[in-house]
C-alpha cells in the first residue's frame, strides 16, 4: 500500500506500508543539485518530519535506517517496433507519488482494445499501432511533464 502525503510542514512524499504491520517506509524529497546533503537528514530530523506528516506530534518513531534512492519517471522512446507496442510500465514509468501509474495504464488498454477490435473488424491492422500511440502517447507525455522536470 501507498500513500502520498501533502502537509506543508513535513513536505511532500510517500508512506509505504511493508510486509511486516509495524513498518514503514518514508520517502521524501531531497535535492542534492541545491545543495541538500543525506547527512542533514538525521534520525532527529526525519522523527519531526515523520509526526508532522502524520499530524501526531506525540507518535512513537524508531528510525531504522536513513539512506537515499531515486524515482523514476520516463516515457518510451518509441510506441512502435515492427508489429509491437509497449503498454504499461514498458510505455512509461510514473513514481509511486503520482499514483498515475494504473489509471494510466487502464486508459491505454482501453484505447488498445478499441484499436484492436476496429483493426479485426476492418482487417486495418498496420496502422493500429499508429493510431496507439497517437491516441495514448501525448497523454503520457502531459501527465509525466511535472515529474520529468523534477529528475
Amino acid at each position: 500500500m501507498v500513500y502520498g502525503i501533502e502537509n506543508p510542514a513535513a513536505g511532500g512524499g510517500v508512506l509505504v506500508l511493508t510486509d511486516a504491520a509495524d513498518r514503514w517506509i518514508r520517502g521524501i524529497a531531497w535535492h542534492p543539485q541545491r545543495g541538500e546533503s543525506i547527512d542533514d537528514s538525521g534520525h532527529q530530523r526525519c522523527t519531526a518530519r515523520l509526526r508532522s506528516a502524520a499530524w501526531i506530534p506525540a507518535l512513537p518513531v524508531k528510525i531504522v535506517e536513513v539512506c537515499p534512492f531515486q524515482m523514476t519517471a520516463a516515457i518510451a522512446d518509441r510506441y512502435r517496433a515492427g508489429r509491437a507496442g509497449p503498454a504499461g510500465d514498458a510505455a512509461h514509468v510514473f513514481t509511486p507519488t503520482t499514483g498515475m501509474r494504473l489509471n494510466l495504464a487502464l486508459h491505454d488498454a482501453r484505447v488498445a482494445a478499441r484499436l484492436l477490435a476496429d483493426a479485426i473488424e476492418h482487417d486495418d491492422q498496420p496502422a493500429t499501432l499508429d493510431q496507439y500511440k497517437h491516441a495514448c502517447r501525448p497523454l503520457a507525455e502531459k501527465l509525466l511533464q511535472p515529474e520529468l522536470a523534477d529528475a
